[in-house]
């Protein structure tokens, strides 16, 4: 029985809470940089799917607005 409490005693000495600049504190040059990169990388992802919403939004609003003209629309869609 005394080594079940043992065992919960350590499970609650590692799960410590930190501070933030604790988390990095020994991250060296690489690890900021990966971790920058996949910050940028992220950012990137999340704005991808609404700026192509945006893009196809427009190309079709282009095919919408002239349809009796074939000019304006070619112009337009190839903006």
């Amino acid at each position: 029985m005394d080594s079940n409490m043992d065992a919960e005693k350590k499970k609650e000495d590692n799960n410590r809470i930190v501070s933030f600049h604790k988390l990095f504190f020994k991250a060296d040059c690489l690890d900021i940089m990966l971790m920058s990169l996949g910050t940028i990388g992220a950012v990137g992802n999340g704005m991808a799917l609404p700026l192509m919403t945006i893009l196809f939004g427009n190309t079709i609003n282009a095919f919408g607005n002239h349809k009796s003209n074939v000019q304006i629309v070619l112009h337009e869609v190839s903006k």
